[in-house]
């Protein structure tokens, strides 16, 4: 049985901020956010879904932002390169909590 491994592979329509288009996996999108300019689809129903999930992902290899602080904090010098790379392992579970 084949697999995608969708925080490797590229999947993510994003254009860099040199204007150039391509896809990226989860990871890349995240490690690399600083380069790119937006993530683009002609959908803007599939972009917002696409920040809500990285958002959601985010909060998971986080386990945060805790406050506002962390979140300037975080805005501010980037998201921590060890925490993105080990995202395996943070979404080996359910993303978000099942209520």
């Amino acid at each position: 049985m084949s697999r995608y491994n969708l925080i490797d592979e590229p999947w993510i329509p994003v254009r860099d901020l040199n204007g150039n288009l391509s896809d990226m996996g989860i990871k890349d999108v995240l490690l690399r956010s600083r380069e790119l300019a937006t993530i683009e689809d002609p959908s803007p129903l599939v972009v917002a879904a696409l920040h809500r999930f990285l958002l959601a992902v985010l909060y998971r290899a986080l386990k945060g932002p805790t406050d506002i602080e962390h979140a300037k904090r975080l805005f501010r010098d980037g998201f921590p390169a060890k925490d993105i790379v080990g995202l395996s392992g943070a979404l080996a579970g359910p993303i978000l909590p099942l209520r």
